[in-house]
């Protein structure tokens, strides 16, 4: 187990540039089973989710800088398409396509054809390694010819591919960002555009168009052999087999929460394919206008995209906030105590008159905030206990006398110093219910 830690923590380092990397695969493959064995807590499975996304991702990703170094280009537009076995993802294809202007279409079933292993799980109705399938589906998305884009078909199926098509959107977004002021590098590097279509059908449902494919299948080879004319299309072997057909669709159902964090990434609803081709074509075409509705122009985009992202501000404040505090308790020491003195004499007392209220403002006049080191200190003191504060200083005219004669009134300039100070308050009501 310590071995297997130590396998993660020296393979989960981020791709930083496009520069070639050395690929180890090795620890991927025999980490990846016995993740999956290991008994852990959900937070904790999550968490390793995660990180053996990132493991793989990286891996995968090296492997396509490596092949295509400065010359790497990347699509304008994935369009990725989901759902139920039998849900009418292949008959869709076309119509989608037309609807984004696209010109390829693939499977990661396809892709994966000319791997015997891969092969042999599928017509189990198994699914294929993460690894494999990542691989195949770089090497593809990041073919010259598809630079304009072009749909995918079944990806992302479990909680590490989403994770992984988390961290591809994400590099593909940096890698714009770092080229689009760039003239000689933005039009390799376009916006990344994710689009996802994703149809659901129930059980009963997929299992008799699984079947019933198998029979529209032979009915066609068997045309195809008396008429000389045509091409033979090979038949799926879960569609042959009721037993094998209903094994994918329990898998659908049991990686249906690996949809569900897809949607915490990207937006899109699920999509009714009970019905009719035209109902469920009106239903995509519907869906893929809203996503291209929550979507910023480029011109919008590039003119706010300067502006940092609160996570971006929100990482590494805490360290930020340490550093401010050690700089301030050395080279400030006497504001630094004045300040924790004030807290401990009067801030705290208010904190506590407004205990259950989970909220306080504290005003001062004190000269002591009109250094401006001052409320940085009271700030972060507070922050460091768990408090949530900001601080806003008021400059008012204060009238102190009044010239008779003329009228005039002289005023004196003075600063109120508020800080909004506010914590979390446990629900007494709820507690007293539960026990």
């Amino acid at each position: 187990q310590q071995q297997q830690q130590q396998a993660l923590g020296n393979s989960c380092q981020p791709l930083r540039s496009l520069g070639k990397q050395a690929v180890d695969v090795r620890p991927l493959h025999t980490l990846t089973p016995a993740l999956a064995q290991a008994e852990m807590p959900p937070q904790e499975i999550q968490r390793t989710e995660i990180t053996q996304a990132r493991i793989i991702f990286d891996n995968c990703w090296s492997k396509i800088v490596n092949k295509y170094g400065d010359k790497l280009r990347t699509p304008k537009e994935i369009v990725w398409l989901n759902g139920a076995p039998g849900s009418g993802k292949g008959v869709n294809t076309d119509f989608i396509l037309q609807q984004r202007v696209l010109k390829r279409a693939v499977t990661v079933s396809s892709l994966l054809e000319n791997n015997t292993e891969a092969k042999s799980i599928m017509d189990s109705g198994g699914l294929v390694d993460d690894i494999m399938a990542g691989d195949c589906l770089l090497d593809c998305i990041f073919d010259p010819s598809n630079q304009q884009g072009l749909l995918v078909d079944g990806f992302p199926r479990t909680t590490s591919q989403v994770e992984f098509l988390k961290l591809l959107h994400d590099k593909l977004l940096a890698l714009y960002h770092e080229n689009y002021n760039n003239p000689l590098t933005a039009q390799r590097f376009p916006r990344p555009s994710f689009r996802l279509v994703v149809l659901w059908v129930s059980e009963e449902v997929s299992i008799k168009r699984q079947l019933g494919r198998a029979q529209q299948m032979a009915e066609h080879n068997r045309g195809v052999q008396e008429k000389m004319v045509g091409r033979i299309e090979e038949v799926r072997a879960t569609d042959v087999d009721e037993a094998k057909a209903r094994k994918r669709y329990k898998i659908f159902k049991e990686h249906y929460p690996a949809l569900l964090k897809l949607k915490e990434y990207f937006p899109f609803n699920f999509i009714d394919a009970m019905g009719t081709i035209e109902s469920c074509k009106e239903q995509i075409s519907v869906q893929l206008r809203y996503q291209s509705e929550m979507e910023l122009s480029e011109k919008v985009y590039k003119a706010i995209t300067p502006i940092k992202l609160s996570k971006e501000i929100v990482h590494g404040a805490r360290r930020e906030m340490v550093n401010r505090l050690e700089y301030f308790c050395a080279n400030y020491p006497h504001d630094f105590y004045e300040v924790i003195r004030i807290v401990q004499e009067d801030v705290m007392k208010c904190i506590s008159n407004s205990s259950l209220a989970g909220h306080v403002r504290y005003s001062s006049r004190l000269k002591l905030f009109d250094n401006p080191n001052a409320p940085s200190i009271l700030v972060d003191v507070l922050t460091d206990r768990g408090f949530f504060i900001s601080y806003s200083p008021e400059h008012r005219s204060v009238p102190v006398r009044v010239n008779l004669q003329t009228g005039a009134i002289e005023c004196k300039e003075e600063t109120v110093h508020h800080f909004e100070i506010e914590f979390e308050v446990p629900d007494f009501r709820k507690r007293a219910k539960r026990e």
